[in-house]
């Protein structure tokens, strides 16, 4: 895997809630042709602790092999939303592409020039906001 991207282990936050939590790093991350455009790694083979009220906890790994992962969703400019919240839109995915060799889904977005996604692209760019969670 690229030294520029590492995958975090899980996070709980709360009773039987699992994030998966992705680190950002402020050098790597800035498309330096374009300052709106950030490149980060979206999901990777790591393992994830998971619960359901049927079969209770389990660990969740996903695919990166073809046929397992459909980008068309992604690659249709899919919103980037602030804290997973639909009505906080800071952006859009420009590119999402699965990389066999990493098994990891790499990805291209592009923030609003409005005041609030700029301020969240401008903590990232000062490796303030380091984390990102994706799903």
């Amino acid at each position: 895997m690229n030294k520029n991207k590492e995958i975090l282990t899980r996070k709980e936050k709360g009773q039987n809630v699992f994030f998966r939590d992705l680190l950002i790093k402020a050098d790597s991350a800035v498309d330096t042709s374009d300052a709106n455009v950030i490149n980060f790694t979206l999901t990777s083979e790591e393992k994830y602790k998971r619960y359901d009220w049927d079969i209770g906890y389990y660990y969740e790994v996903l695919g990166h092999e073809k046929g397992e992962v459909n980008l068309d969703r992604m690659n249709n400019k899919a919103p980037l939303l602030y804290e997973h919240d639909s009505e906080k839109q800071i952006g859009v995915i420009l590119k999402a592409d699965l990389n066999e060799n990493d098994k990891t889904v790499e990805c291209s977005a592009r923030f609003s020039k409005n005041t609030f996604p700029q301020e969240v692209l401008n903590d990232i760019k000062d490796g303030i906001r380091t984390k990102m969670s994706g799903g």
